[in-house]
């Protein structure tokens, strides 16, 4: 079973809680590439999410490969699928580590972002692992290849940069389009309350 960590780095025993998830026992991780002593680190929040013994990654971070697969390996899981949210270096550069670790792991990313990966995603589209699916939302703004992933087993969306804790997204980047901010209005305002 996986638990929740939001401590900074590698889990800890203080930082390890379980989660106590809706309807059935659904599994989630949560981890954070805070700041580094050298003054590195992407502020990036990287999940894990598992059904079954099998699991999905979202956004993998470079530096935080190590703790990833030793995070799958403490609960039994295999990884199936690492999915990104966007294609900014931070989100996106442990993919290609974790693929070269396992074999036959498969990654995703928005068709619109141009990228290469094994799945190309589109909205309304589904990712399963286990009994659970993740529904593929189109949140265009801080890319315009920009996904967000919900899961109605946990009732949150996974919002990769197209939101931000306290507030949206960077929109400040050269490809991105400021007339995107309509799509966060109907896109993060549709979901059941408390998601």
């Amino acid at each position: 079973m996986l638990t929740r960590c939001t401590a900074r780095g590698l889990p800890s025993a203080r930082g390890l809680a379980a989660v106590a998830e809706r309807r059935r026992a659904a599994e989630f991780l949560q981890l954070f590439d805070g700041d580094a002593p050298d003054g590195g680190g992407s502020s990036t929040y990287t999940y894990i999410l598992a059904d079954g013994g099998a699991a999905v990654i979202i956004d993998p971070v470079l530096e935080q490969v190590d703790r990833d697969l030793a995070a799958l390996s403490a609960s039994g899981l295999t990884l199936t699928l690492a999915v990104n949210t966007h294609c900014h270096a931070d989100h996106i550069t442990g993919t290609g580590e974790l693929k070269r670790r396992l074999p036959g792991l498969r990654s995703a990313i928005a068709r619109a972002a141009g990228a290469k990966a094994d799945v190309l995603l589109e909205a309304g589209e589904e990712i399963g692992f286990g009994q659970r699916r993740l529904r593929v939302l189109e949140t265009p703004g801080h890319t315009d290849g920009c996904l967000s992933f919900y899961d109605p087993s946990l009732g949150a969306v996974f919002t990769g940069d197209a939101l931000l804790i306290g507030g949206c997204g960077r929109t400040d980047f050269q490809d991105n389009n400021h007339a995107h901010a309509r799509t966060h209005t109907r896109t993060h305002t549709t979901h059941p309350r408390g998601t």
